[in-house]
């Protein structure tokens, strides 16, 4: 008797167990932990633990977000104007960029510096801007560091070329562009002579114009002289520096042929295309300009 009694009693004690616990809760269940994927590395990241370099008035009580909203404070300030930063380049002394910012009761135009580590920021100041101009253009060969600014004038602009040595500023040649609404140009040193190049308005189309000045003073600049075929139409030029030389890149233009009997286009449609010419040390064409992308 005592032999079925047992069996009986013990199933009986699991099925009261059963019966007493409350099924599980489908949330409070812990999932198994993903297996770790691999991730591609950040395209930017900070180079060092110090709190970012702020250009212009800045509150020391707000944290800045990436997505504009307010910081810690809950204010939303709008400056007037906002900083605004052009191209930088590394040189032998670290690192530069042109930028436009707000300084006291005007827009400062000046350069800033970093070390080679992207620390130690200093802002060399260039002046106040005048109109609507960009950021300085940065430029630079081994350890020299320099840039040209714009200024707007009456009958066009002038293109005023910098020297920059540990914080100090000599000014260097002054170079008048006619007027248009491009303010595309770029400059580069080579080893006795540096090059600078714009796009302007001609008679018919837009030009790449050149002049030339002495690398180590940033002085003696020669008369502007056009380097691209009117037929291009060009704009917006960027050299490169090449043994002997430079590469010069432009954007050359066309029209695109109009239907006479549709509607009449709400912008101008055209073609676009990349033009490469290679220049010599003193900026002449070395050869007939290149047509590098398809049309």
């Amino acid at each position: 008797m005592r032999r079925v009694l047992v069996p009986l009693t013990f199933a009986m004690s699991l099925v009261a167990c059963k019966k007493s616990t409350p099924p599980p809760d489908p949330e409070a269940v812990v999932q198994p932990a993903a297996s770790p994927k691999s991730t591609a590395p950040p395209r930017c990241a900070p180079v060092s633990a110090q709190p970012p370099f702020v250009l212009g008035p800045g509150d020391t009580g707000r944290t800045a977000h990436s997505n504009g909203d307010a910081g810690e404070s809950g204010r939303d300030d709008i400056l007037p104007f906002a900083a605004e930063v052009g191209d930088g380049v590394a040189y032998r002394g670290g690192f530069a960029v042109g930028a436009i910012h707000e300084s006291e009761s005007s827009l400062a135009v000046s350069v800033v510096t970093l070390d080679s580590s992207g620390n130690n920021a200093k802002i060399v100041p260039l002046g106040v801007a005048h109109g609507d101009v960009e950021p300085p253009r940065v430029f630079a060969r081994d350890g020299m560091l320099a840039a040209g600014v714009l200024e707007p004038r009456t009958n066009g602009r002038s293109l005023r070329l910098a020297k920059i040595d540990n914080g100090a500023v000599t000014w260097g040649a002054t170079i008048h562009e006619q007027g248009g609404e491009s303010q595309a140009f770029d400059v580069a040193l080579g080893e006795k002579k540096g090059i600078v190049v714009w796009d302007e308005d001609g008679a018919t189309s837009s030009l790449i114009q050149v002049s030339t000045f002495d690398a180590a003073t940033l002085t003696n600049a020669t008369p502007p002289r056009t380097i691209s075929r009117p037929a291009a139409d060009a704009e917006s030029p960027r050299l490169a520096t090449r043994p002997g030389g430079y590469w010069l890149a432009y954007i050359g233009r066309s029209t695109a042929p109009t239907d006479t009997n549709g509607p009449a286009p709400a912008e101008d449609v055209g073609f676009r295309w990349i033009e490469v010419v290679a220049l010599d040390a003193n900026g002449s064409p070395t050869g007939a300009a290149r047509v590098a992308t398809p049309k």
